[in-house]
């Protein structure tokens, strides 16, 4: 093999970046497991547009499974509509690919809170020499939170009051 001229002592580890509001690319959107139970998830990388330094931010989303209790699939399905609500992806409404919506997540864009973190241990305590990362904050949906069309409706206005 022949020498390979690279200065070394330039690589540097990357660094999240700090708490706030960011324009976000999905880069790669694949279907995984979970690592204890081995069931089906979406693995999503999504990079910090502007922030090239920056590691990627990754994101799992748990994917419908036969066998899912009525109460987590529902959560399942919420988790995944604020995803593609926030990233401006279509809702599928009778069931879907989820190859094919892994392939459509990726070049999505979103503006999102991205928060830190720091690695954990199995028992969810932080490592000691744990690495801090950033974690997507993906916003509830606009009806989940109280702000949507129908917030209020129905309710009457206070009065104004009396001039002086």
């Amino acid at each position: 093999m022949p020498f390979i001229e690279v200065n070394l002592g330039q690589a540097k580890e990357p660094k999240p970046v700090a708490i706030g509001k960011y324009d976000l690319t999905v880069l790669a959107a694949d279907v995984g497991q979970t690592r204890v139970q081995k069931k089906p998830q979406f693995i999503v990388t999504i990079g910090i547009d502007g922030h090239d330094e920056a590691p990627p931010v990754m994101n799992y989303m748990n994917i419908h499974a036969e066998g899912d209790e009525p109460k987590t699939s529902e959560f399942k399905s919420l988790i995944l509509k604020r995803f593609l609500t926030a990233f401006g992806l279509s809702v599928p409404t009778n069931g879907y690919d989820p190859e094919q919506l892994a392939m459509e997540m990726v070049g999505a864009k979103a503006r999102c809170d991205l928060t830190l973190d720091t690695e954990k241990d199995s028992e969810g305590n932080e490592k000691v020499d744990g690495r801090t990362f950033n974690r997507l904050q993906i916003p509830r949906l606009k009806d989940e939170a109280g702000l949507g069309a129908s917030a209020g409706a129905g309710s009457k206005s206070a009065p104004k009051p009396p001039k002086r």
